[in-house]
């Protein structure tokens, strides 16, 4: 293979899909959110602050923390000692809310006795019901209500799967991960899958029409090298288009090397798909059918990708023989720093990767021949 070759075909693909008006989009994508940024760093709303008096070593303490921990960007919670004043710490701080628990409030819970705490709210402030109600959720989840309307017991058994229920079907990872990360993955898969339904089909029917492919078929390029060409300069707009959202993540990722590993994997597979449609279908019209047909399933089973399914044993195979579902299973795993997790999907996407430049190959060498 000639790399010189490749890596012309390459930067001539990523500069005609650079020129594409949809990189507008990304900007703008970008300005919307530093323009959100700035506004709410100028106005000061956040992070919400919490004036909590109570126990160090109090459940409430750790309850309401939990509030900065889950929530960084959003609140901030500043325990003060027993003896200072509530409304004055809040005044000096301009806080949203404030707490105040006794000193034997875990004790009252223990015996089942109600368990005092106050709310201080600032008058005006439109958040504060919003963040007490938050708090209040938090607190009530310690105990069950004081005085219950029905005298609930309860026990549990073991239910065995038979035959009515022929699919089993979890979350993938605890739903306590971050859902900003998650957020932001699911956004990289359905903006890489519509590169893959749209994008890339179009500019490989649009060199058709022009006769660039056929032109570039009948020079000494291989039909491999034109591929490769053709792949790395659809996958570099590709992954140029996710940074926009990848680089958030990895502020926030336990492991961003295997994150970006992940990323990197999954949009090649994806975008080399849709240098796939743009290959077999070489009418424009049999491309938007397929699409048109197949965007929906793509989309749904994108969602499938956070979830684990167990059924029988061609369910399954149909199942991780998507590319989206791997995709999510492989990028939410990382997301969670599930290496060994991780490089199972990771596994079945190199496997495709391969197989599709083949296929790729195949087609196209029947096509020249016809």
């Amino acid at each position: 293979m000639n790399l010189k070759r490749v890596t012309r075909i390459a930067r001539k693909e990523f500069g005609e899909q650079v020129r594409n008006w949809r990189v507008l989009f990304y900007f703008l994508y970008l300005l919307m959110w530093g323009a959100i940024v700035l506004i709410v760093q100028w106005s000061g709303i956040f992070p919400f602050i919490v004036i909590l008096q109570a126990p160090l070593d109090s459940r409430l303490t750790a309850e309401v923390a939990a509030l900065e921990t889950d929530l960084p960007a959003f609140f901030r919670v500043m325990p003060i000692p027993e003896g200072d004043s509530v409304p004055e710490r809040m005044q000096a701080e301009e806080a949203d809310l404030g707490v105040i628990a006794p000193a034997n409030f875990d004790q009252l819970i223990s015996q089942g006795e109600l368990a005092p705490i106050e709310f201080v709210l600032p008058d005006g402030n439109w958040f504060a019901p919003i963040i007490r109600s938050a708090v209040e959720a938090r607190v009530e989840a310690l105990a069950p209500p004081p005085e219950p309307v029905l005298e609930v017991a309860e026990s549990t058994v073991t239910v065995e799967t038979g035959t009515r229920r022929r699919l089993s079907v979890t979350p993938l990872v605890s739903f306590s991960t971050n859902f900003f990360g998650m957020l932001m993955t699911l956004l990289i898969l359905v903006d890489q899958g519509s590169n893959a339904l749209f994008v890339v089909p179009a500019a490989i029917e649009e060199e058709r029409k022009h006769g660039t492919l056929r032109a570039l078929l009948v020079t000494p390029l291989s039909h491999l090298e034109l591929l490769t060409g053709k792949f790395f300069g659809v996958w570099g707009y590709g992954l140029a288009t996710s940074c926009f959202f990848l680089i958030p993540i990895l502020l926030i990722a336990p492991n961003p090397l295997l994150l970006t590993m992940t990323v990197l994997l999954a949009t090649a597979v994806l975008n080399l798909f849709g240098l796939l449609i743009g290959v077999v279908f070489i009418n424009e019209q049999m491309a938007r059918s397929f699409v048109s047909i197949f965007a929906l399933p793509w989309t749904f089973s994108t969602y499938l990708g956070w979830l684990a399914i167990d059924g029988p044993w061609w369910l399954n195979a149909i199942v991780r023989s998507l590319p989206t579902v791997q995709m999510g299973h492989a990028m939410l795993l990382a997301l969670t720093d599930d290496l060994r997790g991780a490089l199972v999907p990771m596994g079945f996407l190199a496997l495709q990767l391969v197989a599709l430049m083949g296929v790729m190959v195949f087609v196209l060498k029947r096509q020249e021949n016809v």
